[in-house]
């Protein structure tokens, strides 16, 4: 994939979680009943006398304004997918930038954000939940890739001290007048095992790392298109 990246504060996973949104956007579905079904079912209310013509009147400004703020709604988020998607698609080129890139969306987002808080404003109502931000959502990205490398030391250090107690323990055994083959070969194996299974944890996180610092390095370069 185009985006894949160890490093979660590469311009990459920035522009990765904006792709999301993006998929976010482009899933979402609008009302399943459209205005003129809306209409008819207000009609039907009235002449049935469900309601009064003075409410039907009002229903149907109501249910007008509903559907003129839905369409305007729906209008943004179509530029957010066609706009985002043209945008990323760069990325297919041989040759990019991906800071650029990174710049083109985010003016994209701000763009419909106000767009956003335009509609807000027409309709009287809030839009908090429509807006944007892909910092946001990037951050938390980063502070959950934080905490899980901070357990990945934890558990190595837990796995290195348990080896290290169990050596010690191995070694008093040995040492002891009454030494038990059972216990010392016991101990071996256990230790072996921790071992092995804690240099394992060593060498995955030790690649993370050299992954990380080599995209660190390219996207650092003058002629980086990573």
């Amino acid at each position: 994939m185009v985006l894949d990246t160890h490093n979660p504060r590469s311009t990459k996973a920035w522009l990765l979680e904006a792709w999301r949104i993006l998929r976010e956007e482009q899933d979402h579905r609008p009302s399943r009943i459209t205005e003129e079904e809306a209409h008819r079912i207000l009609r039907v209310r009235y002449l049935v006398e469900e309601i009064t013509e003075d409410e039907w009147k009002q229903k149907m400004q109501q249910a007008e304004k509903k559907y003129r703020y839905i369409r305007a709604v729906q209008q943004v988020r179509e530029t957010i997918v066609g706009g985002g998607q043209d945008i990323l698609r760069q990325l297919l080129q041989p040759a990019h930038d991906t800071y650029k890139i990174k710049e083109q969306l985010k003016d994209l987002l701000a763009f419909c954000n106000k767009s956003y808080e335009t509609i807000g404003k027409q309709f009287n109502c809030k839009v908090e939940s429509y807006m944007l931000n892909v910092d946001a959502r990037h951050e938390v990205n980063i502070k959950l890739f934080e905490e899980r490398r901070a357990n990945d030391v934890k558990s190595i250090h837990a796995h290195v001290k348990s080896a290290t107690d169990m050596l010690d323990t191995l070694i008093t055994e040995i040492n002891s007048s009454t030494c038990d083959i059972k216990v010392v070969t016991k101990y071996k194996y256990s230790i072996i095992h921790y071992i092995g299974y804690t240099m394992r944890l060593i060498q995955g996180y030790l690649r993370e790392e050299a992954a990380i610092a080599i995209e660190v390095a390219a996207e650092r370069a003058p002629t980086a298109t990573t």
